[in-house]
């Protein structure tokens, strides 16, 4: 099988990794579920098609020819993943990771470097800049697909972690606005939408006390039409539901209320 990044690509040599390729991607098993979203920024155009092509079922790709062209497209779109070369024309792969890396985007994509700079210094520095792999041309485009699959698993786990809040047997899973208890207590709690808003809020602040005024503010950012004196009621009937679980509301008198962990019996 022929590689990706030979140094002296021509006709014949695309057609031969064409075929390859198309080998690669009947054979390297069932297309995932959900695409991934990468950004390739590669300047050569042999490269670019053959990357294009060994990862035509795994992902949806956008490429970047340059390193400004590329920070021009991430401050428009959102990625998994970023393949980027190390020499581009008007930089190196490196500064532009490293400006992401200081960037303040809540979730900054995954990092493939994919280069012919294969010193043990210059690995060093695509890892210290951000890097997540770095693979060193030629390269197999079956390897390439299978790297590229690992980061985009990795970026799912990651996304999940941060819609999944956890707090001992207690599980909220803030995308399908859902909680839960694990086993042996384990089941769905039937929370209506603001108990579970006020639980997740306190939830992610554990031991921290909410005043009734606070706990109002959360609830009217909803526009969830609710009183003081409502308050008392969701988290009373809250307190009820979580009988089984490791964690509760806690009632501060003349304060306001918190989420913590049971006190042993």
């Amino acid at each position: 099988m022929e590689l990706i990044g030979t140094d002296t690509p021509n006709v014949d040599i695309i057609g031969k990794l064409l075929e390859s390729i198309d080998y690669v991607i009947d054979t390297a098993g069932a297309k995932e579920d959900a695409l991934g979203r990468i950004l390739l920024v590669e300047d050569s155009p042999d490269t670019q098609l053959l990357v294009q092509r060994a990862l035509e079922s795994t992902a949806e790709l956008t490429v970047a020819s340059t390193q400004n062209e590329a920070l021009r497209i991430i401050k428009q779109q959102e990625f998994d993943l970023l393949i980027v070369d190390v020499q581009l024309p008007d930089g190196n792969g490196f500064g532009l990771c490293s400006t992401l890396l200081t960037d303040s985007h809540a979730m900054r994509p995954r990092i493939l470097f994919l280069t012919g700079k294969g010193e043990l210094a210059d690995k060093l520095t695509g890892f210290s800049v951000g890097g997540d792999d770095y693979l060193v041309k030629p390269v197999y485009p079956l390897e390439l697909r299978a790297r590229v699959q690992a980061q985009l698993r990795q970026c799912r786990e990651t996304v999940l972690q941060m819609n999944t809040l956890k707090a001992g047997n207690l599980r909220l899973d803030m995308h399908a606005y859902q909680a839960s208890v694990e086993a042996p207590a384990g089941g769905p709690l039937d929370l209506t939408p603001t108990e579970f808003k006020l639980l997740s809020q306190m939830a992610r602040h554990e031991g921290q006390v909410f005043s009734r005024e606070q706990l109002l503010q959360i609830l009217k950012g909803g526009k969830v039409h609710v009183t003081d004196r409502t308050i008392d009621a969701h988290l009373c009937r809250l307190r009820k539901k979580l009988a089984a679980c490791t964690h509760s509301v806690e009632s501060i008198y003349g304060v306001g209320y918190r989420f913590l962990k049971k006190s042993a019996a």
